[in-house]
């Protein structure tokens, strides 16, 4: 129903653009010229609402599809933040839509304080989802190791995802992206405690 409301109101702009285009005066230029009113055709004011509202829509796409967003959560120390991290990847494929088996990904955490992190991961792509050379669901493990002043520590890492190929060309899917859980634990070291970190977002790959 909304879908339908959208068709229709789309439907109004560009009929409304075509008559706004067919009468404008074809002098145009003439009154241009003499300094007379301008009328705006329907193509301009095509190009002026896709220059305002398509555009940053896919700028801010683009920017979310490189720099990875996720919510994380700490339940032990009741804290929760936010993450952003891209990352590269291997493939024994060779075609231009491929899965990563290996990746490398580094992320800039906030939680209580900032804090980086560097995780090494094998992926299995396990199941086929609609498409195989386009989506799959599966899981990773590795470990990885992170850097807040003055702690540093490493821990394990396990992720449930859904993910799309690397090379799909269109806006917002060009690197492959893991939609899903990652769950990281933490091991107890001198005086810090074994802690759990649940984790909900995308995480961004180029494959290579």
């Amino acid at each position: 129903m909304v879908g339908g409301k959208i068709r229709q109101a789309l439907l109004l702009l560009v009929l409304g653009c075509a008559v706004a285009d067919a009468t404008a005066p074809r002098d145009s230029a003439l009154r241009l010229s003499l300094g007379g009113p301008r009328w705006i055709s329907g193509e301009e004011l095509l190009m002026a609402l896709y220059g305002y509202a398509l555009v940053p829509t896919w700028l801010a796409m683009g920017t979310a599809s490189l720099l990875s967003p996720a919510v994380v959560l700490e339940p032990a120390q009741k804290q929760w933040g936010w993450s952003l991290g891209t990352g590269i990847g291997w493939s024994p494929e060779s075609t231009e839509q491929r899965f990563s088996l290996v990746r490398l990904q580094l992320e800039y955490e906030q939680l209580a304080t900032a804090r980086v992190t560097t995780t090494l991961l094998a992926d299995w792509n396990a199941v086929p989802i609609v498409f195989p050379e386009l989506f799959r669901l599966g899981g990773s493990l590795g470990f990885g190791w992170y850097w807040r002043a003055p702690e540093r520590r490493p821990y394990l890492q396990a992720e449930a995802w859904l993910r799309n190929a690397m090379g799909i060309w269109y806006i917002g899917l060009f690197p492959q992206h893991s939609l899903g859980l990652r769950l990281r634990y933490f091991p107890a070291m001198s005086a810090l405690p074994a802690r759990w970190q649940l984790a909900l977002g995308w995480w961004a790959t180029f494959v290579w």
